[in-house]
């Protein structure tokens, strides 16, 4: 079967107008008509012929004359005579290239399918033993059973192979032979059940592995030995012959074979087969705009493949290899990429709504405009993907790495990023409503005018995040780490930063309006004209804090540490500043004077001196200076019992009210 005895049709002419109107007519019509032209002709030329070459009546009544006007009107009909029967005996050889064709194809499948190949052999060998003891006989009989193959004959003068060795070469042979059926060279009629033969055979070789894959609780280690069996399988000489075919190109070398059959491509096996393998061509990793819904490329090599505009719904690609693979526009909905490599990979405005992610590696992969609706990326690497525009609505996103990743304008609402690192990502006007970023870590991330709305940041890591005008209405940064951040001009109305820190963040004309600041950690941080209008600071640090203009009206202050806070300005009307350490701070006793809830407010000695006493005092008392000693400690006396407030000398002591 090496060789084939009937050439392949590639240079049969097509037949030309005449014969295709002939062959389209019936017989019947077709002798009709040439009797019609030999009637005409037979007129025409009995009427005319003798006239145009002046024949004389002698020659006229000759035999020969008659003899020679018959063949020639008898023409069309003998014409046609012999086209049905030239058109019968290319019909008989026709028939009878397609029978030899036949017989060979179904050898060829036979021998694809193994049914040639040698069965094994199972022996069993009896053995009974008697024997007589006190006059009795004792019987034992031991059963041995064992395997036999076919086994290399035993040859002194040549070395040769088994004839199971000999069974497995004349199959992948007979694969190789089946290019020419699947190609189309013997006719259309062989191609399709040439490519059922091929797919099913390489879906038979990788079965076993894939039934295994299917088993729940399955080890690392366990799925890694499946899939090395999978490779293996398909670097075998067997998965080489079957990849090489089934990626064969069309006669015209334009295209792959297989995608002449479109309806039988769905849930199509790839698993473990390499794109990339020598021999085949650079055009058979165009599988753009194909039909791959529910195909398995498991395990399988696609890198820099042309997928775009397919229909991958449902597709697995477990751990497959995908780099640099164009996939833009492409319908991968519920598709599977669990372990998959997609480094730089093209993936804009493609479908994965339920996309499975989880492990992959999409290091710089473009990812803009794609629709990842209920995606899973937990542990999927993301760094520096481009992710703008797309909508991750309710993805999954836990302890993925997006390091350096562009998100700016992407919906992410509801989506999960607990534990992940968005370590310098761009999240600039990207909607983050009701997004969980639990323990997150957004150090030096851009959020600059994001939608943060009810947005979960307990516990995440903010360190040098842009936050400015941001959207952050009743978000959760419950012990947030915001060091440095800048959130000027921020919406934080009713957020809660209880116990987060806040050292040398801007603040500045942030709203801040009922936001819980319990314990935070305001250190340094510039809250410039902020408005903290009923806001939760109790026991809040805001040592050194600049507050110039802020607005801390009916503000909880109770056990704040403002102490070398600046202060100027700021309207602390109504705002409960009970046991506040005010200490070192730049205000003025204007901004105190109408407030009731100064009690065990503390400040200094030089505080009272300089900043309370000359608007505190009356108009007839005399400047601190012009006092003695024992009318300045009335005079402090008299403040403490006024207000509530306690004096403390600057060792830190208290002086006033005497302890």
């Amino acid at each position: 079967m090496g060789q084939h005895k009937n050439k392949p049709n590639n240079s049969k002419k097509k037949p030309n107008g005449l014969r295709k109107r002939l062959n389209s007519a019936s017989n019947m019509t077709v002798m009709l008509i040439a009797g019609v032209i030999s009637i005409e002709l037979m007129y025409f030329l009995i009427q005319y012929f003798p006239k145009w070459i002046s024949l004389t009546d002698k020659v006229q009544e000759s035999a020969g004359y008659w003899n020679f006007l018959i063949v020639l009107i008898s023409v069309p009909v003998a014409l046609v005579v012999w086209h049905f029967r030239d058109e019968n005996n290319r019909q008989q050889i026709e028939n009878q290239r397609k029978d030899i064709n036949l017989k060979e194809f179904q050898k060829l499948s036979e021998w694809v399918s193994g049914a040639h190949l040698p069965e094994i052999k199972t022996v069993s060998k009896t053995t009974q033993k008697s024997s007589s003891k006190d006059g009795a006989e004792i019987t034992e009989q031991t059963t041995e059973q064992s395997e036999e193959y076919s086994k290399k004959p035993d040859t002194a003068d040549f070395d040769t192979f088994s004839k199971r060795e000999g069974a497995v070469a004349l199959q992948i042979s007979a694969i190789y032979n089946l290019l020419p059926f699947f190609r189309g060279d013997y006719g259309e009629s062989f191609r399709r059940p040439a490519f059922n033969l091929l797919k099913s055979a390489w879906q038979a070789m990788q079965q076993d592995s894939l039934k295994k894959l299917d088993g729940d609780h399955l080890s690392d280690e366990e799925r890694k030995k499946i899939f090395d069996e999978l490779t293996q399988k398909a670097k075998s000489p067997m998965g080489v012959a079957l990849t090489q075919v089934l990626l064969s190109l069309n006669r015209e070398y334009k295209k792959l074979n297989l995608r002449d059959f479109p309806e039988m491509l769905p849930n199509i096996c790839f698993a473990g087969m390499d794109f990339q393998l020598s021999g085949v061509d650079e055009i058979a990793k165009d599988l753009s705009g194909l039909k791959l819904q529910g195909a398995n490329f498991q395990n399988a090599i696609l890198e820099k493949a042309d997928l775009e505009t397919a229909t991958l719904i449902g597709a697995e690609f477990h751990k497959a290899n995908l780099t640099e693979a164009k996939l833009k526009g492409a319908n991968l909905g519920i598709a599977n990429f669990q372990n998959a490599i997609l480094e730089k990979a093209d993936l804009e405005t493609a479908t994965l709504i339920g996309a499975e992610f989880q492990k992959a590696n999409l290091t710089e992969a473009k990812l803009k405009g794609a629709d990842l609706r209920k995606a899973n990326f937990q542990n999927a690497i993301l760094e520096k993907a481009d992710l703008e525009t797309a909508d991750l609505f309710d993805a999954n996103l836990h302890k993925a790495n997006l390091t350096g990743a562009k998100l700016k304008g992407a919906d992410l609402r509801k989506a999960n990023f607990q534990n992940a690192i968005l370590e310098k990502a761009d999240l600039e006007t990207a909607n983050l409503f009701d997004a969980n970023l639990h323990k997150a870590n957004l150090t030096g991330a851009k959020l600059k005018g994001a939608n943060l709305g009810i947005a979960n940041f307990q516990n995440a890591i903010l360190e040098k995040a842009d936050l400015e005008t941001a959207d952050l209405f009743d978000a959760n940064l419950h012990k947030a780490n915001l060091t440095g951040a800048k959130l000027k001009g921020a919406d934080l109305r009713k957020a809660n930063f209880q116990n987060a820190i806040l050292e040398k963040a801007d603040l500045e004309t942030a709203n801040l309006f009922d936001a819980n600041l319990h314990k935070a950690n305001f250190q340094n941080a510039i809250l410039e004209k902020a408005d903290l209008e009923t806001a939760n600071l109790f026991d809040a640090n805001l040592h050194k804090a600049n507050l110039t203009g802020a607005k801390l009206k009916g503000a909880d202050l109770r056990k704040a540490n403002f102490q070398n806070a600046c202060l100027v300005e700021a309207d602390l009307q109504n705002a409960n500043l009970s046991f506040a350490n005010l200490k070192e701070c730049d205000l003025k006793w204007e901004q105190l004077k109408y407030n009731e809830k100064l009690f065990s407010a503390s400040i200094t000695i030089l505080d009272f001196v300089k900043s309370v006493y000359p608007d505190w005092k009356g108009e007839n008392d005399s400047k601190w200076d012009e006092l003695k000693e024992n009318e300045q400690t009335k005079a402090m006396q008299k403040f403490c019992d006024e207000t509530g407030m306690l004096i403390f000398d600057k060792s830190g002591t208290q002086i006033m009210p005497p302890p």
